[in-house]
């Protein structure tokens, strides 16, 4: 993958995406799916929980608007729903119960 040698280098929004693409195909995830995106809010809240000052964290991602990663980025909890949402399950198993309802009144 990438190889940074000491002292570490600073990553470049390009790097960071190149990796993250990387582990996302590594992983066998549909990087149309799964983009640097995806991993922000995670990202945020590991550092956090790292106890990486919040500010920092701010600053180093480079955050326009502080509401926009305060109301967003940093939750006390990511929601377990958080993976349904960018799977669209609940449409999903809408759109499956549908078609079951279907096939039990057409037998």
């Amino acid at each position: 993958m990438f190889k940074m040698s000491l002292p570490y280098n600073k990553l470049s929004a390009n790097c960071c995406t190149a990796i993250l693409k990387g582990v996302a195909e590594a992983a066998s995830l549909d990087t149309c799916v799964f983009t640097a995106h995806t991993f922000c809010k995670s990202g945020v809240m590991v550092g956090i929980n790292a106890n990486i000052n919040p500010n920092v964290i701010f600053c180093l991602g480079g955050w326009c608007n502080p509401n926009t990663f305060w109301s967003h980025y940093v939750t006390h909890m990511i929601p377990s729903t958080y993976t349904d949402l960018l799977f669209d399950v609940l449409a999903q198993s809408l759109c499956n119960s549908d078609n079951n309802d279907e096939d039990e009144s057409s037998s």
